[in-house]
């Protein structure tokens, strides 16, 4: 079973809908006891770290998580979601993350290199680059060409701290982010 996280806010149906496009059924659940029971989680974007956090704190869905995590279970986040499995964040103050990822959640702004006139949030079509020697083989991302563009629409990026974890990284104006 393939749990998405419901933390009372994200992109939840469209998620559902792009697994159901490529053959994968999927459950939306703010249960900790379904997401307990999941062989894979998804944990989902839009919204504000802090405010993620304290739900999924709250509910219980934060030591799930990091219990499935703990035990092997694979655990996707999408753009916020990827945010939250790191260590800390620094959007709107300093947050505990869920720490499945050590490294913590940066504005890009403060990215070392980024043009002091780049607009942010950074939406649009970019550049993605395998991190990795092999490319992207035993990824997600496999299949896909070195340059490939993806859309993005954020204004903080994860800066893990061992940068070997990274798949994929992009550049916005001069920041180069995972």
């Amino acid at each position: 079973m393939l749990a998405i996280v419901d933390y009372g806010m994200g992109n939840l149906f469209s998620v559902r809908h792009a697994f159901a496009a490529v053959g994968q059924e999927a459950e939306i659940t703010a249960s900790p006891e379904r997401v307990a029971e999941a062989d894979a989680i998804v944990i989902p974007g839009v919204g504000a770290f802090g405010v993620a956090m304290d739900v999924l704190t709250r509910t219980g869905l934060a030591d799930t998580i990091r219990d499935r995590a703990s035990r092997g279970a694979p655990v996707v986040g999408i753009c916020l979601g990827m945010q939250l499995m790191m260590s800390s964040s620094a959007e709107f103050g300093s947050h505990r993350g869920l720490g499945i990822v050590a490294g913590e959640t940066v504005s890009l702004k403060d990215i070392p290199g980024i043009d002091p006139a780049a607009r942010v949030p950074h939406v649009g079509w970019t550049a993605v680059h395998p991190t990795r020697p092999d490319g992207w083989r035993g990824t997600p991302l496999n299949g896909l060409e070195p340059g490939c563009p993806m859309y993005f629409v954020h204004s903080y990026c994860v800066r893990p701290a061992d940068g070997a974890v990274s798949v994929a990284s992009s550049n916005y104006l001069g920041a180069s982010f995972c």
